[in-house]
């Protein structure tokens, strides 16, 4: 299950069809950098936040983004936006400290970028004082072929929850956002489409009021 930010986004078809975008692949016009398109370092590790301009030529912005910067393997379609302002967007469960090269594709309208930051590095992430034993955090293989199952028991401590993992611990390029689960219950929740014989890495990203309350050891298992 890959995601594309803060929980998976989906990808424009090109992606899907080839596992990457070439920036050539569209015609740039109007001015050299439309919509005042720019990249920062998010607040949280393995993050940026991107920042543009509607200036209503286009009737949606799609994302791309990769560590390419000619060839793109993520991307988000049709982001939050509001005309005549400035916009905002963080893309989440990026490889700490790696550079990301992003471009805007204003629908209608032009394309802008691409653009480079640096996802937030790891030595930022905020300091927590809560470890793995409060929410019991496991995983095990799961019943079908290419899953893991996860499993944790909520405290009431969080509001949130967000899953990221990848085959190296700590070096995370998929990820769930908005894990559903039950208050102050044992919960599961299963991550499919993974690769056979392959071993994969969770962490649990608990929120409370935007702020990350706890963020877990990693804990691993097999995909069969």
């Amino acid at each position: 299950m890959k995601y594309f930010t803060k929980i998976f986004y989906v990808c424009v078809i090109s992606v899907f069809l080839f596992g990457f975008v070439s920036v050539k692949a569209f015609a740039l016009t109007g001015p050299e950098n439309p919509y005042s398109f720019s990249a920062v370092p998010g607040e949280n590790p393995g993050s940026v936040t991107i920042r543009w301009y509607d200036d209503r030529t286009a009737t949606q912005y799609n994302l791309l983004y990769g560590t390419n910067p000619g060839h793109y393997n993520y991307g988000a379609v049709n982001l939050p936006d509001a005309a005549n302002t400035t916009n905002s967007f963080t893309v989440n469960y990026l490889a700490p400290g790696v550079t990301y090269y992003f471009s805007l594709i204003g629908v209608g309208g032009s394309v802008s970028g691409p653009v480079a930051a640096e996802a937030t590095p790891v030595n930022q992430k905020p300091v927590i004082t809560s470890h793995l034993d409060e929410y019991g955090f496991t995983a095990q293989t799961g019943t079908a072929p290419g899953t893991i199952q996860l499993s944790w028991t909520d405290n009431g401590s969080a509001q949130k929850y967000d899953i990221v993992y990848g085959t190296t611990p700590g070096s995370y390029i998929y990820g769930v956002e908005n894990v559903p689960y039950n208050a102050n219950m044992y919960n599961t929740f299963t991550i499919g489409a993974l690769a056979a014989n392959t071993r994969y890495y969770f962490e649990l990203v608990a929120e409370r009021n935007g702020s990350i309350v706890l963020w877990t050891n990693p804990v691993s298992a097999l995909a069969e």
